[in-house]
């Protein structure tokens, strides 16, 4: 089975994802039970994670590995249920940052999953990127994912305090809408990202744009 959560930034996702380490891994306590956990948990991320490990906003935090290349996943996932102890019921992959994967990847993944009635895999990303385009990673988990549960009301506009949605970058204070994908400054006052609702970043895009325009023909 294969579940994509999706929310802007700070909706909750590392919070689930290692709320959710602890719920698949739990091991049981009634007396006489195996002292195994229930499953084996294994936690991805495709993102520059420091430290290699998810952390939320509360201080917790997991150890997590890179996503194995496209060409190399199955063999990965192949050696994981092999280290499975006999006592396991079930392999379950977490993935962070799902939205960068490489479809490839995606696809990789979800061949393994088809494979074997013994796993389960979630993902957790962004929906859309800063120009409020689908990440292409996303794409896949969309089209894929048996379960797809979106993250919002959590997070209000930075500008209007409906339900955020977006993720809109700033560079130097102000809205832009090109540039490279990924893009972060150590220096806050320098690049940003804001969480906003649709309303407002459709806005603030209507403005940019009409800037390039009139730098083009001023």
């Amino acid at each position: 089975m294969i579940d994509f959560y999706h929310g802007p930034m700070g909706s909750g996702k590392s919070s689930k994802l290692i709320q959710d380490v602890a719920t698949f891994g739990r091991v049981p306590r009634t007396p006489g039970a195996r002292k195994t956990p229930i499953n084996r948990v294994v936690v991805w991320t495709a993102g520059d994670r420091v430290g290699g490990k998810v952390a939320a906003r509360s201080g917790q935090s997991v150890h997590a590995e890179p996503v194995p290349a496209a060409d190399a996943l199955h063999l990965s996932v192949e050696d994981l249920l092999d280290r499975m102890s006999s006592d396991q019921n079930r392999l379950v992959i977490l993935v962070d940052e799902a939205q960068f994967m490489r479809g490839d990847q995606v696809s990789a993944l979800v061949k393994a999953v088809l494979e074997h009635t013994d796993i389960r895999v979630r993902g957790y990303g962004l929906l859309t990127d800063f120009r409020g385009e689908l990440f292409h990673g996303t794409l896949r988990w969309l089209e894929e994912a048996d379960t797809i549960v979106q993250m919002i009301g959590i997070v209000p506009c930075k500008l209007c305090k409906r339900p955020g949605t977006r993720n809109m970058r700033l560079v130097g204070g102000t809205p832009t809408f090109d540039g490279p994908l990924k893009l972060i400054d150590n220096d806050p006052r320098r690049v940003t990202y804001q969480v906003v609702c649709a309303r407002c970043f459709h806005a603030a895009s209507v403005k940019w744009f009409n800037r390039q325009y009139e730098r083009m023909t001023g």
